[in-house]
């Protein structure tokens, strides 16, 4: 069995991220229109800055360093997206349009990864729901778009709670006859949190 991530103890970790991130986008708009122009004279900075600051640099960024940099650093920049060079709320309030993209992407439950080859005949992924979330698979080739038989349309809705579930779409679960083409997977989720995802014979 091939591991493209490793597998999860049970926490809430994943859901802690997602509420971090979107809280950035939060944050921003509620500083108040100034800082979507850009950068704002010291003087006017808006009275919870200095608090706000300090929550970003104790409890986020540490996450975005744990989660998010294997793609988005200043060396890989997946999609053009360098979320490293955010030390400081200063930084990314000069940033807010990223910052807000990020935030849309995470309340849309939307996650691609990087380019990957794999050896193996079926996906399982480790993840869990609320009985009202859902998990769906779609895999793409390298520039993004979607791959006959394994669309989002085609994906069933996976709902639950487990280590190793097998992905399937309306055609099936082989996946084989995508080894060693350079792809990427992305999960669209509701109310979820993906841990882990393996290529297995």
């Amino acid at each position: 069995m091939q591991d493209v991530r490793q597998p999860r103890s049970r926490t809430d970790e994943g859901a802690f991220l997602s509420h971090r991130l979107a809280w950035i986008g939060s944050v921003l708009l509620a500083l108040g229109s100034p800082l979507i122009g850009g950068a704002v004279a010291a003087s006017d900075e808006p009275s919870p800055f200095p608090e706000l600051g300090a929550e970003y640099e104790r409890d986020v960024r540490p996450l975005i360093a744990r989660y998010c940099l294997g793609c988005h650093s200043t060396a890989e920049s997946q999609g053009d997206l360098d979320l490293e060079r955010f030390r400081t709320l200063k930084e990314v309030r000069g940033g807010t349009k990223t910052w807000l993209k990020v935030a849309e992407q995470v309340d849309a439950g939307e996650m691609v990864t990087r380019p990957l080859r794999f050896a193996g005949k079926e996906l399982v992924i480790n993840y869990s729901t609320s009985a009202g979330g859902s998990v769906r698979v779609e895999i793409e080739d390298e520039s993004g778009q979607p791959l006959p038989d394994f669309t989002l349309a085609d994906s069933r809705n996976l709902v639950g709670d487990a280590i190793e579930q097998q992905v399937r779409w309306t055609k099936g679960s082989d996946v084989s006859s995508l080894t060693d083409k350079s792809v990427r997977l992305k999960f669209v989720m509701q109310d979820a949190d993906l841990f882990a995802i393996q290529f297995r014979q």
